[in-house]
Protein backbone atom coordinates (compact mmCIF):
# COMPACT_ATOMS: atom_id res chain seq x y z
CA UNK A 1 0.00 0.00 0.00
CA UNK A 2 0.82 3.48 -0.65
CA UNK A 3 3.23 4.88 2.24
CA UNK A 4 1.29 8.18 2.28
CA UNK A 5 -2.24 6.26 2.54
CA UNK A 6 -0.81 4.45 5.63
CA UNK A 7 0.34 8.28 7.13
CA UNK A 8 -2.64 9.43 6.32
CA UNK A 9 -4.66 6.46 7.95
CA UNK A 10 -2.30 6.43 11.30
CA UNK A 11 -3.10 10.37 11.64
CA UNK A 12 -6.68 9.66 11.20
CA UNK A 13 -6.73 7.08 13.60
CA UNK A 14 -4.94 9.16 16.13
CA UNK A 15 -7.48 12.15 16.04
CA UNK A 16 -10.18 9.80 16.35
CA UNK A 17 -12.59 10.76 19.33
CA UNK A 18 -12.98 7.10 20.18
CA UNK A 19 -9.37 7.68 22.26
CA UNK A 20 -10.99 9.64 24.57
CA UNK A 21 -13.09 6.91 25.96
CA UNK A 22 -13.21 5.17 29.16
CA UNK A 23 -13.77 2.00 27.42
CA UNK A 24 -10.96 0.13 26.24
CA UNK A 25 -13.01 -2.16 24.39
CA UNK A 26 -14.00 0.68 22.41
CA UNK A 27 -10.94 2.27 21.60
CA UNK A 28 -9.39 -1.37 20.54
CA UNK A 29 -12.34 -2.15 18.33
CA UNK A 30 -12.01 0.90 16.84
CA UNK A 31 -8.65 0.65 16.27
CA UNK A 32 -8.51 -3.10 14.94
CA UNK A 33 -11.30 -2.20 12.53
CA UNK A 34 -9.42 0.54 10.56
CA UNK A 35 -5.98 -1.26 10.57
CA UNK A 36 -7.85 -4.58 9.10
CA UNK A 37 -9.68 -2.76 6.51
CA UNK A 38 -6.40 -0.08 5.63
CA UNK A 39 -4.02 -3.07 5.43
CA UNK A 40 -6.83 -5.84 4.04
CA UNK A 41 -6.51 -7.76 6.64
CA UNK A 42 -9.38 -10.43 7.72
CA UNK A 43 -7.72 -10.60 11.15
CA UNK A 44 -5.64 -8.58 13.74
CA UNK A 45 -5.57 -9.62 17.42
CA UNK A 46 -4.03 -7.44 20.62
CA UNK A 47 -2.27 -9.91 23.43
CA UNK A 48 -1.47 -8.92 26.73
CA UNK A 49 1.24 -10.38 28.71
CA UNK A 50 0.52 -12.01 32.00
CA UNK A 51 1.93 -10.78 35.01
CA UNK A 52 4.15 -14.03 34.95
CA UNK A 53 5.00 -13.87 31.36
CA UNK A 54 3.72 -17.28 31.27
CA UNK A 55 1.00 -16.57 28.85
CA UNK A 56 -0.44 -14.33 26.38
CA UNK A 57 -4.14 -13.26 26.68
CA UNK A 58 -5.79 -11.72 23.99
CA UNK A 59 -7.68 -8.37 25.12
CA UNK A 60 -8.94 -7.94 21.76
CA UNK A 61 -9.55 -9.88 18.70
CA UNK A 62 -10.91 -8.43 15.31
CA UNK A 63 -12.36 -10.80 12.66
CA UNK A 64 -14.20 -10.69 9.17
CA UNK A 65 -12.19 -7.33 8.35
CA UNK A 66 -12.64 -5.99 11.98
CA UNK A 67 -16.60 -6.52 11.97
CA UNK A 68 -16.60 -8.67 14.49
CA UNK A 69 -14.92 -7.93 18.19
CA UNK A 70 -14.07 -10.53 20.51
CA UNK A 71 -10.80 -11.54 23.54
CA UNK A 72 -9.86 -13.52 26.16
CA UNK A 73 -8.21 -16.23 23.83
CA UNK A 74 -4.84 -17.40 25.37
CA UNK A 75 -1.45 -18.32 24.53
CA UNK A 76 0.58 -20.97 27.04
CA UNK A 77 4.41 -20.14 27.22
CA UNK A 78 4.39 -24.11 28.11
CA UNK A 79 2.98 -24.83 24.80
CA UNK A 80 5.01 -22.45 21.86
CA UNK A 81 8.30 -21.54 24.05
CA UNK A 82 10.53 -20.80 20.90
CA UNK A 83 7.70 -17.80 19.35
CA UNK A 84 7.95 -16.83 23.18
CA UNK A 85 11.32 -16.78 23.04
CA UNK A 86 11.21 -14.61 19.43
CA UNK A 87 8.63 -12.27 21.38
CA UNK A 88 10.54 -11.63 24.30
CA UNK A 89 13.44 -10.55 22.04
CA UNK A 90 11.40 -7.00 21.70
CA UNK A 91 11.62 -7.32 17.72
CA UNK A 92 9.29 -6.96 15.37
CA UNK A 93 8.49 -10.60 13.46
CA UNK A 94 7.25 -10.29 9.76
CA UNK A 95 6.56 -14.41 8.76
CA UNK A 96 5.80 -14.67 5.44
CA UNK A 97 5.13 -18.66 5.92
CA UNK A 98 4.03 -19.35 9.78
CA UNK A 99 3.69 -23.26 9.29
CA UNK A 100 7.32 -23.76 7.84
CA UNK A 101 8.96 -21.42 10.18
CA UNK A 102 11.26 -22.37 13.17
CA UNK A 103 9.97 -19.48 14.82
CA UNK A 104 6.45 -20.03 14.30
CA UNK A 105 5.95 -23.89 13.72
CA UNK A 106 4.67 -24.45 17.46
CA UNK A 107 2.11 -21.37 17.16
CA UNK A 108 0.48 -22.73 13.84
CA UNK A 109 -0.21 -26.05 15.31
CA UNK A 110 -2.03 -24.56 18.10
CA UNK A 111 -3.13 -21.41 17.21
CA UNK A 112 -2.74 -20.51 13.41
CA UNK A 113 -4.45 -23.56 11.76
CA UNK A 114 -7.37 -22.86 13.58
CA UNK A 115 -8.34 -19.76 11.85
CA UNK A 116 -6.18 -20.72 8.73
CA UNK A 117 -3.60 -18.12 9.48
CA UNK A 118 -1.06 -18.34 7.06
CA UNK A 119 1.56 -15.06 7.59
CA UNK A 120 1.50 -13.19 10.81
CA UNK A 121 3.93 -10.00 11.65
CA UNK A 122 4.04 -9.10 15.41
CA UNK A 123 4.63 -5.79 16.89
CA UNK A 124 5.89 -5.22 20.48
CA UNK A 125 3.29 -3.18 22.63
CA UNK A 126 5.53 -1.32 24.89
CA UNK A 127 4.55 1.07 28.49
CA UNK A 128 7.34 3.40 29.65
CA UNK A 129 10.08 1.30 27.63
CA UNK A 130 8.90 -2.26 28.83
CA UNK A 131 7.38 -4.71 26.60
CA UNK A 132 3.86 -5.61 27.95
CA UNK A 133 1.81 -8.00 25.04
CA UNK A 134 1.92 -7.54 20.96
CA UNK A 135 -0.41 -6.89 18.71
CA UNK A 136 -0.53 -9.84 15.82
CA UNK A 137 -1.44 -8.91 12.07
CA UNK A 138 -2.48 -12.18 10.76
CA UNK A 139 -2.79 -13.08 6.88
CA UNK A 140 -5.46 -15.66 6.06
CA UNK A 141 -5.59 -18.28 2.74
CA UNK A 142 -2.63 -16.66 0.70
CA UNK A 143 0.93 -15.60 2.03
CA UNK A 144 1.72 -12.59 2.45
CA UNK A 145 5.37 -10.24 2.21
CA UNK A 146 5.23 -7.58 4.95
CA UNK A 147 6.28 -4.57 4.02
CA UNK A 148 8.64 -1.67 5.23
CA UNK A 149 5.87 0.06 4.72
CA UNK A 150 3.71 -1.84 6.58
CA UNK A 151 5.90 -2.41 9.36
CA UNK A 152 5.95 1.39 10.03
CA UNK A 153 2.32 1.75 9.86
CA UNK A 154 2.39 -1.51 12.16
CA UNK A 155 4.71 0.15 14.94
CA UNK A 156 2.82 3.30 15.17
CA UNK A 157 -0.47 1.19 15.68
CA UNK A 158 0.87 -0.05 18.16
CA UNK A 159 2.21 2.63 19.81
CA UNK A 160 -1.18 4.23 19.78
CA UNK A 161 -2.98 0.98 21.29
CA UNK A 162 0.18 1.27 24.23
CA UNK A 163 -1.26 5.04 25.17
CA UNK A 164 -4.88 3.53 24.84
CA UNK A 165 -3.63 0.37 27.36
CA UNK A 166 -1.78 2.91 29.63
CA UNK A 167 -4.01 5.73 29.77
CA UNK A 168 -6.98 3.07 31.16
CA UNK A 169 -4.59 1.37 33.36
CA UNK A 170 -3.39 5.08 34.68
CA UNK A 171 -7.49 6.03 35.13
CA UNK A 172 -7.85 2.61 37.01
CA UNK A 173 -4.96 3.12 39.27
CA UNK A 174 -6.23 6.56 39.71
CA UNK A 175 -9.89 5.67 40.59
CA UNK A 176 -8.27 3.09 42.87
CA UNK A 177 -6.78 5.59 44.75
CA UNK A 178 -9.38 7.52 44.68
CA UNK A 179 -11.82 5.47 46.42
CA UNK A 180 -8.97 4.33 48.95
CA UNK A 181 -8.83 8.35 50.00
CA UNK A 182 -12.72 8.70 50.75
CA UNK A 183 -12.72 5.16 52.47
CA UNK A 184 -9.48 6.92 54.41
CA UNK A 185 -11.58 9.72 54.94
CA UNK A 186 -14.62 8.00 56.13
CA UNK A 187 -11.97 6.20 58.64
CA UNK A 188 -10.82 9.64 59.83
CA UNK A 189 -14.35 10.89 60.28
CA UNK A 190 -15.63 8.57 61.84
CA UNK A 191 -12.85 8.12 64.73
CA UNK A 192 -12.80 11.84 65.76
CA UNK A 193 -16.83 11.22 66.06
CA UNK A 194 -16.34 8.52 68.18
CA UNK A 195 -13.54 10.02 70.24
CA UNK A 196 -15.91 13.27 70.68
CA UNK A 197 -19.04 11.07 71.62
CA UNK A 198 -16.62 9.01 74.19
CA UNK A 199 -15.00 12.86 75.65
CA UNK A 200 -18.89 13.58 75.75
CA UNK A 201 -20.15 10.56 77.77
CA UNK A 202 -17.23 10.75 79.96
CA UNK A 203 -18.45 14.74 80.43
CA UNK A 204 -22.11 13.65 81.57
CA UNK A 205 -20.88 11.01 83.99
CA UNK A 206 -18.24 13.54 85.45
CA UNK A 207 -20.70 16.07 85.50
CA UNK A 208 -23.76 13.74 87.11
CA UNK A 209 -20.94 13.17 89.94
CA UNK A 210 -20.56 16.95 90.02
CA UNK A 211 -24.11 17.47 90.71
CA UNK A 212 -24.51 14.75 93.17
CA UNK A 213 -21.48 15.50 95.14
CA UNK A 214 -22.31 17.55 99.04
CA UNK A 215 -18.19 18.30 98.70
CA UNK A 216 -18.11 21.69 97.48
CA UNK A 217 -13.86 21.30 97.31
CA UNK A 218 -15.06 17.65 95.00
CA UNK A 219 -16.97 19.93 92.62
CA UNK A 220 -14.96 22.50 91.82
CA UNK A 221 -12.32 19.65 90.79
CA UNK A 222 -14.81 17.99 88.73
CA UNK A 223 -15.75 21.14 87.10
CA UNK A 224 -12.44 21.74 86.03
CA UNK A 225 -11.63 18.17 84.81
CA UNK A 226 -14.87 18.74 82.82
CA UNK A 227 -13.92 21.98 81.39
CA UNK A 228 -10.51 20.78 80.39
CA UNK A 229 -11.69 17.41 79.11
CA UNK A 230 -14.30 19.65 77.02
CA UNK A 231 -11.50 21.97 75.46
CA UNK A 232 -10.05 18.76 73.72
CA UNK A 233 -13.37 17.07 72.55
CA UNK A 234 -14.00 20.41 70.55
CA UNK A 235 -10.61 19.81 68.99
CA UNK A 236 -12.54 16.31 67.69
CA UNK A 237 -15.82 17.97 67.33
CA UNK A 238 -14.06 20.66 64.81
CA UNK A 239 -11.84 17.93 63.06
CA UNK A 240 -15.27 16.00 62.31
CA UNK A 241 -16.44 18.91 60.30
CA UNK A 242 -13.34 19.75 58.37
CA UNK A 243 -12.03 18.30 55.27
CA UNK A 244 -8.77 18.34 56.50
CA UNK A 245 -9.01 16.08 59.15
CA UNK A 246 -5.52 18.10 60.89
CA UNK A 247 -6.24 21.57 60.95
CA UNK A 248 -8.51 23.62 63.31
CA UNK A 249 -9.94 26.96 62.54
CA UNK A 250 -8.93 28.78 65.55
CA UNK A 251 -12.16 31.25 65.99
CA UNK A 252 -14.81 29.39 66.33
CA UNK A 253 -12.75 26.80 68.53
CA UNK A 254 -12.08 29.40 70.44
CA UNK A 255 -15.57 30.85 70.75
CA UNK A 256 -17.35 27.61 71.71
CA UNK A 257 -14.80 27.05 74.81
CA UNK A 258 -15.90 30.29 75.64
CA UNK A 259 -19.47 29.79 76.14
CA UNK A 260 -19.05 26.59 77.42
CA UNK A 261 -17.10 27.74 80.00
CA UNK A 262 -19.00 30.96 80.79
CA UNK A 263 -22.14 28.22 81.18
CA UNK A 264 -20.32 26.09 83.34
CA UNK A 265 -19.16 28.49 85.70
CA UNK A 266 -22.25 29.86 87.49
CA UNK A 267 -20.46 31.34 91.03
CA UNK A 268 -20.79 34.88 89.70
CA UNK A 269 -24.66 36.79 90.02
CA UNK A 270 -23.23 38.98 87.04
CA UNK A 271 -22.75 37.46 83.61
CA UNK A 272 -19.30 37.72 82.13
CA UNK A 273 -18.92 39.39 78.74
CA UNK A 274 -16.30 37.51 76.63
CA UNK A 275 -14.84 39.52 73.51
CA UNK A 276 -13.29 37.47 70.94
CA UNK A 277 -11.17 39.62 68.46
CA UNK A 278 -9.24 36.75 65.96
CA UNK A 279 -7.50 36.42 63.04
CA UNK A 280 -8.52 33.75 59.95
CA UNK A 281 -5.94 31.54 61.60
CA UNK A 282 -6.02 27.56 61.20
CA UNK A 283 -3.66 25.61 63.24
CA UNK A 284 -2.84 22.05 63.64
CA UNK A 285 -4.86 20.08 66.20
CA UNK A 286 -1.98 19.13 68.59
CA UNK A 287 -1.48 22.99 68.78
CA UNK A 288 -5.35 23.45 69.24
CA UNK A 289 -5.12 21.08 72.06
CA UNK A 290 -2.57 22.95 73.83
CA UNK A 291 -4.32 26.51 73.21
CA UNK A 292 -7.70 25.25 74.21
CA UNK A 293 -6.29 23.63 77.55
CA UNK A 294 -4.42 27.25 78.26
CA UNK A 295 -7.70 29.13 77.44
CA UNK A 296 -9.75 27.12 79.64
CA UNK A 297 -6.75 27.59 82.75
CA UNK A 298 -7.26 30.98 82.17
CA UNK A 299 -10.59 31.50 81.78
CA UNK A 300 -12.16 29.59 84.33
CA UNK A 301 -9.74 31.33 86.62
CA UNK A 302 -10.97 34.25 86.08
CA UNK A 303 -14.36 33.67 86.03
CA UNK A 304 -14.19 32.27 89.52
CA UNK A 305 -11.84 34.82 91.54
CA UNK A 306 -11.14 38.06 89.37
CA UNK A 307 -14.91 39.81 89.68
CA UNK A 308 -15.69 40.31 92.95
CA UNK A 309 -17.69 43.42 93.41
CA UNK A 310 -16.89 44.12 89.53
CA UNK A 311 -20.50 45.31 88.15
CA UNK A 312 -19.69 44.51 84.68
CA UNK A 313 -16.76 42.12 84.69
CA UNK A 314 -15.88 41.00 81.02
CA UNK A 315 -12.77 38.96 79.62
CA UNK A 316 -11.23 39.96 76.63
CA UNK A 317 -9.64 37.40 73.87
CA UNK A 318 -7.14 38.87 71.12
CA UNK A 319 -5.66 36.41 69.02
CA UNK A 320 -3.39 37.83 66.04
CA UNK A 321 -0.99 35.87 63.50
CA UNK A 322 2.19 37.55 61.61
CA UNK A 323 4.84 35.78 59.59
CA UNK A 324 3.73 32.41 61.24
CA UNK A 325 3.83 33.45 64.97
CA UNK A 326 0.56 33.52 67.01
CA UNK A 327 0.34 36.51 69.78
CA UNK A 328 -2.57 35.19 72.15
CA UNK A 329 -3.79 37.46 74.47
CA UNK A 330 -6.30 37.18 77.44
CA UNK A 331 -7.28 40.15 79.82
CA UNK A 332 -9.52 41.01 82.36
CA UNK A 333 -11.22 43.65 84.12
CA UNK A 334 -10.92 42.16 87.35
CA UNK A 335 -8.78 43.12 90.33
CA UNK A 336 -5.91 41.55 89.20
CA UNK A 337 -3.35 38.50 90.24
CA UNK A 338 -0.47 38.21 92.27
CA UNK A 339 1.47 35.93 89.85
CA UNK A 340 4.46 35.34 91.67
CA UNK A 341 2.79 34.80 95.14
CA UNK A 342 0.97 31.79 93.39
CA UNK A 343 3.76 30.77 91.75
CA UNK A 344 5.74 30.59 94.83
CA UNK A 345 2.93 28.84 96.29
CA UNK A 346 3.14 25.95 93.41
CA UNK A 347 -0.38 26.22 92.18
CA UNK A 348 -1.73 23.81 90.24
CA UNK A 349 -3.49 26.10 87.08
CA UNK A 350 -0.08 27.90 86.79
CA UNK A 351 2.25 24.60 86.84
CA UNK A 352 -0.18 23.95 83.99
CA UNK A 353 0.26 27.06 81.90
CA UNK A 354 3.38 26.88 82.21
CA UNK A 355 3.66 23.24 80.51
CA UNK A 356 1.25 24.25 78.19
CA UNK A 357 3.38 26.97 76.90
CA UNK A 358 6.32 24.57 76.84
CA UNK A 359 4.72 21.88 74.56
CA UNK A 360 4.00 24.86 72.04
CA UNK A 361 7.77 25.79 73.00
CA UNK A 362 5.77 29.56 73.49
CA UNK A 363 6.78 32.43 75.81
CA UNK A 364 4.55 33.29 78.46
CA UNK A 365 4.53 37.22 79.23
CA UNK A 366 3.51 36.78 82.54
CA UNK A 367 0.84 39.33 84.35
CA UNK A 368 1.97 41.75 87.32
CA UNK A 369 -0.19 42.67 90.35
CA UNK A 370 -3.16 44.43 89.83
CA UNK A 371 -1.99 43.80 85.70
CA UNK A 372 -4.71 40.79 84.29
CA UNK A 373 -2.86 40.31 81.19
CA UNK A 374 -1.65 36.97 79.85
CA UNK A 375 0.26 36.62 76.41
CA UNK A 376 1.72 33.51 74.79
CA UNK A 377 3.67 33.66 71.99
CA UNK A 378 4.45 31.21 70.22
CA UNK A 379 5.65 30.27 66.01
CA UNK A 380 3.01 27.35 64.57
CA UNK A 381 5.49 24.53 62.94
CA UNK A 382 4.78 23.43 59.61
CA UNK A 383 4.01 19.88 59.20
CA UNK A 384 6.55 17.44 58.48
CA UNK A 385 6.96 15.72 55.41
CA UNK A 386 5.04 12.25 54.79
Amino acid sequence: MNQSLLLSEINSISKSKILGSANLDDIINEIGMRVCKCLKLERVNIWLYSAERDFIRAIGEMNDYGKIFSKGNILFEKDIPKYFSHLMSDEIIAIEDVKNNPITSELYENYCSKYNIVSIMDVPLRIEGNMVGVICFEQTVTKRIWTEEEQKFALSAAQIISLAIETKQRRRIQASLERELREKDMLIKESHHRIKNNFAILISLLRLRANTTKNQTAQEILEDCINRIFSIMKVHEQLYKTKGYTIVQLEPYIKELAREIQYNTSNLAIRVKVEIYCDDISIKSTSAVYLGLFVNEILTNCMKYSFDEIKEPQINIEIKEDNAEISFKISDNGKGFDYEKNLTDNTIGLSVLMDLCKSLNGKLLTPTVGNSVYELIYKEKPELPK
